[in-house]
Parts: C-alpha cells; sequence; structure tokens
C-alpha cells in the first residue's frame, strides 16, 4: 500500500487510529503534547453531540396528531365497520340455520331408529321428542328458543320459531322443515 500524505487509497487508515506496529498519533497535535490531547478531546465531543440522539424536547416543535389525521383514520374506520356489520349478521344467522338444520337431520333420524326398534310403519304419529330422547347422542343445541315437532314416521320434522324471531329467510314465527 503507498503511503504518503496525499493518498487517496480506501485502504488507508483513519486519522488518529491505531494499527498494528504503530503508535497513536492524533490529528490535532500540532500546539503540543497536552494541547494536541485538548484538541483531540474537543474534536471528539463535538462528534459526539452531532451523532447522539436528540434528548430535549424543543418546545416549538408539535408532537401528535393533527385533527385532520385523526378523522382519516376514525374515517377508515367507520367505513371498515360499516362493511363488516352485516356481513356479521349474515354469519350469525346462517350458522344458526345451520344448527337447525343439523338438530332436524338428528331428529329424522331418531324417528327412523325408533321405528325400526319398535316395529312401527310409516305414518305412525309421535307424540313428542321425549320419546326419541334415546336415540339421541348430544340432544338439541338451542339456537333460539324453536320448538321441533317430530311428525309422524316417514315425513319430514320441522321446527317452529318463536312469534318475535325471524332467522335469514324465514320470518318470525315460521316453520322451517328439515333437509
Amino acid at each position: 500500500m503507498p503511503s504518503g500524505k496525499g493518498c487517496m487509497s480506501r485502504f488507508r487508515p483513519f486519522p488518529g487510529v491505531v494499527h498494528q506496529n504503530q503508535t497513536f498519533v492524533p490529528p490535532a497535535c500540532r500546539l503540543g503534547p497536552n494541547l494536541g490531547w485538548l484538541g483531540l478531546a474537543r474534536h471528539m465531543l463535538r462528534v459526539q453531540s452531532l451523532c447522539s440522539m436528540k434528548t430535549k424536547l424543543n418546545s416549538r416543535t408539535s408532537s401528535g396528531f393533527t385533527l385532520i389525521e385523526l378523522m382519516i383514520v376514525v374515517g377508515i374506520i367507520a367505513l371498515l365497520t360499516t362493511i363488516a356489520v352485516p356481513n356479521l349478521a349474515r354469519a350469525r344467522d346462517t350458522s344458526r340455520l345451520n344448527m337447525i338444520y343439523s338438530n332436524l337431520r338428528a331428529l329424522d333420524v331418531a324417528k327412523d331408529q325408533w321405528a325400526i326398534d319398535n316395529n312401527q310403519a310409516t305414518g305412525t304419529p309421535i307424540a313428542d321428542t321425549s320419546v326419541l330422547s334415546n336415540y339421541f347422542r348430544n340432544g338439541f343445541h338451542d339456537v333460539l328458543n324453536e320448538t321441533y315437532v317430530p311428525n309422524p314416521i316417514g315425513s319430514r320434522s320441522e321446527a317452529n320459531l318463536p312469534a318475535g324471531v325471524g332467522l335469514g329467510p324465514f320470518g318470525p314465527g315460521a316453520v322451517i322443515l328439515s333437509p
């Protein structure tokens, strides 16, 4: 590596850095040993102050959000809410309707098993779901306080919604037949 004052090589060491087999010579040693060290200390303090983090808050600079920024954020949240709420209600109604359909399928299977075990013919009426209670695995999952009606053997069971409650395409007090 060429050495010299005018060398601009990228491998040239920084001023004041000690390398192997060299002595430390600070860049500001012109005025004697004590003043040279003092100059080096000043130089290092000046560099440190430029590179350090800002620790004092300037009273003239404002921190926080402007009213416009806050209004935009609130508007975006309101827009997302207006999109999400109807979809959430639709998903809730679909879930409830699927649970009622699942209960009706279980009721139809229980009717068929009861008819086979008791040698009942098609068209035999069933008084109540309590007769079929031994044929349910998990029982009914009550969704909206609906009433289940086990129609005669061979016909589809039904669920009656309460008077003030509608569900999806079914209005209040509607009859839902098993699928």
